[in-house]
């Protein structure tokens, strides 16, 4: 027997969202059970006013330094910062979509990512550096290479980073980073296909749709990953968003 059902999902005592499904019996109990525990999750976890925002963070801590392992030329860390972030904006039309910006890393050792934006189980790290034309990509130790040639910048700390996300939050997530090249100057660029699968470089006029791509669009949204996300923006910090006893349980549904 198939089971019309209609679930509504309520957050501080309102409507935010109802979801139709045909289910078969055996499987009306956990789907029932999966949703409705992560809305409690996200109304224990998250103040309303935290998601309606969508915008989150700021880029204040992140430092333009020579010592960063991605340096952009004749242009400065907050002005490229800056570019991504308007084109990031264009994917809040997807109604699950969260913008993070100035995120740390749950390893405080690691230096804090530009903007972070996650849709379900989904979070992809992005990244912002202006270079010159070129053929880009990484050799198997995260050195970027330019027409084969290192260049003296390394994508090692966002890998590191993307892995220490995938320790952090429950298996089912996905975590990935893209890397986004605005050019300096007009002319041809190309990209090597990086050997390690979490990370991508794309173009800024094609970056919106690669980051679209490793979105998850029609899950709700995921109460461990944003209360994590919020922990480690630069505007709240994780003394002011602890996260409670509750964020450490996992269910089955990865949530």
């Amino acid at each position: 027997m198939v089971y019309v059902l209609v679930n509504t999902v309520w957050l501080d005592g309102e409507r935010i969202g109802f979801d139709i499904v045909l289910v078969a019996s055996p499987l009306l109990s956990w789907w029932t059970t999966r949703h409705l525990i992560n809305a409690w999750r996200l109304r224990e976890l998250v103040p309303r006013w935290l998601l309606d925002r969508r915008w989150h963070g700021s880029l204040d801590t992140v430092v333009d330094s020579e010592r960063r392992p991605l340096r952009s030329i004749g242009i400065s860390l907050g002005e490229v910062a800056a570019r991504t972030g308007a084109m990031v904006g264009e994917l809040l039309t997807i109604p699950n979509v969260q913008i993070f910006r100035g995120v740390h890393p749950p390893d405080a050792s690691l230096p804090p990512t530009t903007h972070a934006v996650t849709a379900g189980r989904s979070l992809v790290l992005v990244e912002s550096v202006a270079l010159p034309p070129g053929r880009y990509g990484t050799d198997g130790h995260g050195r970027v290479l330019c027409d084969g040639v290192y260049i003296g910048q390394s994508v090692r700390p966002l890998l590191a980073t993307v892995r220490r996300w995938q320790r952090a939050l429950p298996r089912r997530h996905h975590v990935s980073a893209v890397v986004v090249l605005h050019p300096t100057v007009p002319g041809e660029f190309a990209f090597v296909d990086p050997p390690q699968r979490e990370l991508v470089w794309a173009l800024a006029d094609d970056a919106v749709e690669e980051i679209r791509s490793r979105l998850a669009h029609k899950q709700s949204t995921s109460a461990r990953a944003f209360a994590a996300l919020i922990a480690g923006t630069t505007d709240h910090g994780s003394a002011a968003w602890p996260a409670p006893k509750t964020a450490r349980l996992r269910l089955s549904g990865g949530s």
